[in-house]
């Protein structure tokens, strides 16, 4: 019996505004050694859509330590539950624990205290062996032996006396260990294997919504969307997934261009003229960390969106990063930079977002889409804009398949355009769009088109443009020196 009164602790809850309205897909490597079996002794599996809403989720799911470098989905987590707070995020992890390894040398170490921590991320610890100094006795886990991870992520052996025993201070140790760097470029491209029946990579966007029954709004794939083979790749799937949703997707320059005058050529090289992408220079900097800016862009758009009734009408532009400062990736060292305005304005003007610090402190700064200046149609330039479409016509998609295959006659006609167009009215009397209207067109439906049981519906829709350009004219009144006479 326990009389009195106790203390106890629990790890800080994070909970993370969620968003009915965006699911960012991010494609990426995580320490998978460090998450949760699915199955006794099984690691979860490679090329699945996780879907978490929570950080507990994310850590179960996909593991966790601080090495964005080989492990970009744990940068995706950081920014998106830590410094941003939303969800829910869909994660695909292409490294596979099977293929993407390397075996490291036996070593001897030294057991303090009868333990020892191999300060090493992405051990395999099914693979960690244990022999005596001279490696002629081999030592059994859970028997002579515990290998678990620390909080970090480390390996870390304790000594136990149930078997033979370790006499020595003094052990050698081998283990296999996570190697990001075997992942290839079309590992990540993925494809579908006609003999496994495998789906991977890339690929895997069109079983997001099938699986979770929620629209993927955004692509990501940090680190190697800086391919433009990767990039192109994510503008495609991010055209038409699943054939009917549209959505954007999100990439940065690669880390190889060092100076913002070289940034527009690049892009121009690679082809990044698309109006369903976004195009982010230099990297992100919160304390020691650097972090992709594709990622931050996502997550703000995610928040912006969020207390705006889930609605993606205004621009991430001049909204404020959860960062301190931006730089550039010299010879692998990080050498901050500093954009003045009239450079970021000329990164802007070729269509590419960037980050400030100006009056509201470290911000976005950039409302264009890729396409931007070759694409000037404001329905395409404008990210927000590009944006409401989309949300529109995946919203219609939603709201209406269930009347596929109805009969085509006048009540299926009406009860379309009238519940749209209420729809509409709704949307513009809460300052979401500034106009909206559906209409039934005979010049659109032809006799053919009928015959062939298609219809078509004319939306019009007047998305806010960002006041991207506010201009301050000041005129001296030469009037007002008759005051001086009374």
């Amino acid at each position: 019996m326990r009389h009195g009164i106790y203390n106890s602790e629990v790890p800080t809850s994070v909970k993370p505004a969620v968003s009915t309205s965006n699911l960012p897909v991010i494609f990426g490597t995580s320490p998978i050694n460090l998450a949760m079996p699915t199955v006794a002794g099984e690691l979860p599996k490679v090329n699945t859509p996780v879907l978490c809403y929570t950080l507990k989720e994310a850590y179960e799911s996909l593991g966790y330590c601080k090495d964005y470098k080989n492990f970009t989905l744990t940068e995706a987590v950081d920014i998106f539950f830590k410094l941003y707070g939303m969800a829910p995020v869909c994660f695909i992890n292409i490294l596979d624990p099977v293929k993407h390894k390397k075996s490291v040398q036996p070593k001897v170490v030294t057991l303090v205290k009868d333990s020892y921590i191999e300060e090493v991320f992405g051990i395999l610890k099914h693979t960690v062996k244990v022999k005596s100094e001279d490696g002629t006795t081999s030592y059994v886990s859970g028997t002579d032996f515990l290998a678990d991870f620390t909080t970090e992520g480390y390996l870390k052996i304790v000594k136990i006396g149930i078997g033979i025993g370790i006499a020595s201070t003094k052990v050698k140790i081998e283990y296999d260990v996570l190697d990001s760097s075997m992942v290839t470029e079309s590992e990540i491209i993925g494809g579908y294997d006609i003999t496994t029946g495998q789906t991977t990579g890339l690929e895997l966007t069109e079983q997001v919504f099938p699986k979770f029954r929620i629209v993927p709004t955004m692509l990501l794939c940090p680190k190697y969307g800086e391919s433009s083979a990767v990039a192109a790749i994510l503008d495609t799937k991010a055209d038409k997934i699943n054939v009917v949703f549209e959505c954007m997707s999100i990439v940065d320059i690669s880390e190889t261009v060092t100076t913002y005058t070289a940034v527009p050529e690049w892009k121009n090289q690679k082809n990044l003229l698309n109006d369903n992408q976004i195009v982010c220079w230099p990297k992100v900097t919160l304390g020691d960390d650097v972090y992709h800016m594709s990622l931050h862009v996502a997550a703000l758009m995610c928040s912006v969106d969020y207390k705006n009734g889930d609605h993606p009408k205004e621009s991430p532009s001049n909204k404020a990063f959860k960062s301190d400062g931006t730089c550039i990736i010299k010879d692998g060292v990080k050498v901050p930079i500093l954009l003045t305005l009239e450079q970021a304005n000329y990164l802007n003007a070729n269509g590419i977002l960037t980050s400030i610090n100006f009056i509201n402190g470290w911000t976005a700064w950039g409302n264009r889409t890729s396409c931007y200046p070759a694409n000037t149609d404001a329905k395409d330039a404008f990210i927000s804009a590009k944006r409401v479409f989309h949300y529109y016509a995946n919203n219609f998609v939603l709201t209406h398949w269930i009347d596929v295959d109805k009969p085509t006659n006048p009540r299926l006609i009406n009860l379309i355009v009238d519940s749209r167009n209420e729809f509409y009215n709704g949307e513009v009397g809460a300052e979401k769009i500034i106009a909206g209207k559906v209409a039934f067109l005979k010049e659109e439906n032809s006799i053919t088109d009928l015959l062939d049981g298609g219809i078509k519906f004319h939306h019009y829709i007047t998305p806010a443009l960002p006041a991207e350009k506010i201009e301050n004219i000041q005129e001296l009144d030469i009037n007002g020196y008759n005051k001086l006479f009374k």
